[in-house]
């Protein structure tokens, strides 16, 4: 197996492009062990408690994100992506979480260094899951973009889990997002909405969750009244029951 070096990576927190900023990420997954040892027991034993999902980065300090990065402290459910291969293409891997900032600091370095700024905190649930749309939309008011649809492999019974990320947003329009699924490739069937977002009139982010029983996927993106112009990210991924 190939070792992959970080090179390239994809991840979005909140509305912003983190690795464009981003110097350093990690998600630190695992299970709290209890003491499970028993008098007659000469080893220690343990069992596997509740898991617990960590997350930490260091930008630059950079002014554009700063103050954003600041203000999510103590703020709930700000969705972070991220796309070890980059995300470009939708399917590529991506680990989805909603997370709770605990900590900022909000500048470090020595003197002379580049300054720095740390976020640190915990998330529930991580789910490991694709791209399912990484554009630039340009969508007239009352048209729709339905997006490639994406092959889960096989019908699932589970929750599919959906992050949005909305970059950038003009026009007067309202943009709407429905995630959608079907028994067939070519989404003849009658589809499944099984996430919708709605209204988006603005930068902003989104974490959502809907039932998966079906193995095609797609995100159709939508304007209604008046056009709009959108640089978005989502991915999605399904835990299975």
């Amino acid at each position: 197996m190939a070792t992959q070096a970080v090179i390239g990576q994809g991840a979005w927190f909140g509305a912003y492009d983190l690795a464009a900023y981003a110097r350093t990420l990690a998600l630190d997954y695992g299970a709290e062990l209890q003491d499970d040892t028993r008098l007659s027991d000469t080893m220690r034993k343990r069992v596997a408690g509740v898991f617990n999902c960590g997350f930490s980065f260091e930008t630059v300090d950079d002014p554009t994100v700063e103050a954003g990065l600041h203000s999510a402290v103590g703020t709930a459910d700000v969705p972070l992506t991220v796309a070890p291969n980059g995300g470009a293409a939708i399917g590529d891997l991506a680990y989805i979480l909603r997370c709770l900032a605990a900590s900022s600091t909000p500048i470090a370095g020595a003197h002379g260094e580049a300054g720095k700024v740390n976020v640190a905190g915990f998330g529930e649930p991580l789910v490991r899951g694709v791209i399912i749309r990484n554009t630039t939309l340009s969508i007239a008011g009352g048209a729709a973009s339905s997006g490639t649809g994406y092959d889960y492999g096989s019908a699932p019974t589970g929750t599919a889990w959906m992050a949005a990320h909305v970059l950038t947003f003009s026009g007067s329009g309202t943009l709407d997002f429905l995630l959608q699924s079907d028994s067939e490739s070519g989404f003849s069937n009658p589809l499944t909405n099984v996430i919708s977002i709605t209204p988006i009139t603005s930068t902003g982010f989104y974490f959502r969750s809907g039932s998966a029983t079906q193995q095609y996927w797609r995100l159709r993106a939508g304007a209604t009244t008046d056009s709009i112009t959108a640089r978005v990210v989502c991915a999605f991924g399904i835990i299975e029951d």
